[in-house]
């Protein structure tokens, strides 16, 4: 029987820190964030950096680029972007993040 049925209330959301495979990747990534009690604008600016990655490699998964891409992307934003220290520490931030 489930816990609905049983107490009449949801259960709550499984106490870990890994993903439902099940969802889609921006939805996984807000599951284990809200876990940890990350903040709201880091959430919105993690996902920036994870989607501007994905589409800098023509919408390939994050699974399937290497880390040797991940190094190209950041020094990318460094060198042709131009972006900031701190800009390029967030982006790496959330690329070990994910």
């Amino acid at each position: 029987m489930n816990a609905i049925m049983e107490t009449g209330k949801a259960s709550p959301a499984p106490a870990h820190d890994f993903p439902d495979p099940k969802l889609r990747l921006r939805d996984q990534l807000r599951q284990v964030m809200r876990f940890k009690h990350m903040a709201l604008t880091s959430e919105d600016a993690y996902w920036f950096w994870i989607r501007r990655l994905i589409l800098f490699y023509n919408k390939r998964h994050p699974r399937e680029i290497s880390a040797s891409e991940i190094k190209a992307f950041l020094s990318h934003l460094a060198q042709v972007d131009k972006v900031a220290v701190a800009t390029q520490k967030q982006a790496l931030n959330a690329l070990v993040f994910l």
